[in-house]
């Protein structure tokens, strides 16, 4: 491992719950497998597939557009050049669009998708691709915002779906699928979030950071059960399974 991969890794549990839910499923996937190839699909950074035991291949766009640049979608040059250098398990990295990539059939045993279903506006073609690049029996773990709960203010998301939406989307592909909600509304997490996001209008939030790291510890503590709320939750998780036989 790099130096900032030992590093990620002492920060494991002051991670937002996000991640953290993530790289918990992804370890789960993972476990017991001599070689695992996973996609990253709209990575960017790929920060939860950092200390992850598998081989990682990132497709995503590359930062053209202002809302990109605004939001801080898509790669750039210098983020692709610091990846390189800073990552282990980073096999490849490919700039374009999931829903025509030229990706081969049946490559990938796992393919994660982190806050990315939202920005597509063609997403049945998003998911047929991705069940079209799974091994049989390969899983896809994915997230997005809650749409039962988040208002979606973000001027580039197309949608936000329901708990039901999002299953009925990944069943146009896949028969095994489960969703569930996940990280509490509220201030806890509000504010413990704002340690990993860069505000660099405000420098008082870097002399804070510890601070909302601790908040952050105790956020994950207190989210065990938030995967059974109804309602009172920012995300949405899925899990879908490629049948074995397809």
């Amino acid at each position: 491992m790099t130096p900032f991969e030992w590093m990620y890794r002492g920060l494991e549990w002051f991670l937002p719950v996000h991640y953290r839910t993530v790289r918990r499923i992804l370890r789960t996937i993972c476990r017991d497998r001599q070689r695992f190839l996973l996609l990253d699909v709209g990575g960017c950074k790929s920060n939860y597939t950092i200390n992850i035991s598998c081989e990682v291949d990132i497709v995503d766009l590359p930062r053209e557009s202002e809302i990109q640049k605004m939001l801080g979608l898509g790669l750039t040059d210098e983020m692709l050049a610091t990846m390189r250098r800073r990552r282990s398990n980073i096999r490849s990295i490919r700039l374009e669009d999931i829903t025509r990539t030229s990706l081969p059939d049946k490559t990938y045993d796992g393919v994660v998708s982190v806050e990315v279903i939202e920005h597509v506006p063609d997403d049945s073609a998003f998911v047929r691709q991705i069940h079209r690049v799974l091994k049989p029996g390969g899983a896809v773990i994915m997230t997005t915002p809650n749409g039962e709960t988040k208002k979606n203010v973000n001027p580039d998301h197309v949608r936000h779906y329901t708990r039901a939406e999002l299953e009925s989307k990944l069943r146009e592909c896949f028969d095994d699928v489960r969703v569930f909600y996940g990280v509490r509304q509220g201030w806890l997490h509000n504010e413990a979030i704002k340690g990993w996001v860069p505000q660099v209008k405000r420098p008082l939030t870097f002399v804070l950071a510890p601070y909302r790291l601790l908040l952050c510890l105790l956020a994950n503590l207190l989210e065990g059960d938030s995967a059974n709320l109804a309602g009172g939750t920012n995300q949405l998780f899925a899990v879908a399974y490629k049948s074995k036989g397809a």
